[in-house]
């Protein structure tokens, strides 16, 4: 208890939420436990721990363990808060793109939204192409314009009608 408690008046004197599990429980159960309340960073020390100068840093989100020397867990543990905050955007931002289908026709516009799918497109901007659209597609509607993007409208048609295209689009239904 001595070196958990040396571990967070360090963790706290530097910022850090930190819990000890005094609880009567196994080591287990007590790992389910924190794992379901979502906590990021669980720090292990046991009498091997101790016994040895190192404190064992479990990583929530890539579900590992690394053992970490005493005197570099507190430094370790910020260098983890970064990278799990960049391995949440890079997942985030593989599940947003996924989601997203390029269409370059009518037909594909269709199925995309059939399928839930966001769908990212060149536009003409008209009104009665967007009421179309949404009317055909069982409420797909332009839900923003895809700016400061490399690709541009120009020469380009529109997927739906095939006049030309004078923006780049998101196009989604709601539910």
């Amino acid at each position: 208890m001595e070196k958990c408690r040396r571990l967070e008046k360090a963790l706290r004197e530097r910022g850090v939420r930190v819990v000890v599990d005094t609880r009567e429980r196994t080591p287990g159960w007590k790992f389910n436990d924190w794992e379901l309340r979502g906590v990021p960073i669980r720090a292990e020390i046991g009498r091997r721990e101790v016994e040895e100068g190192f404190v064992t840093l479990f990583r929530r989100d890539l579900r590992r363990r690394e053992k970490v020397p005493d005197d570099a867990v507190v430094s370790r543990v910020f260098e983890l808060a970064e990278e799990i905050l960049e391995e949440l955007k890079r997942r985030a931002r593989a599940f947003f793109e996924s989601r997203i289908a390029r269409a370059k026709s009518r037909d594909e516009v269709e199925k995309a939204l059939a399928r839930g799918m966001m769908v990212k497109m060149a536009f003409c901007g008209r009104e009665e192409c967007a009421a179309d659209m949404q009317e055909a597609t069982n409420g797909g509607k332009v839900r923003g314009v895809a700016l400061n993007e490399i690709e541009s409208p120009e020469g380009k048609v529109c997927a739906w009608c095939g006049r030309p295209a004078k923006q780049i689009v998101y196009v989604a239904r709601a539910y």
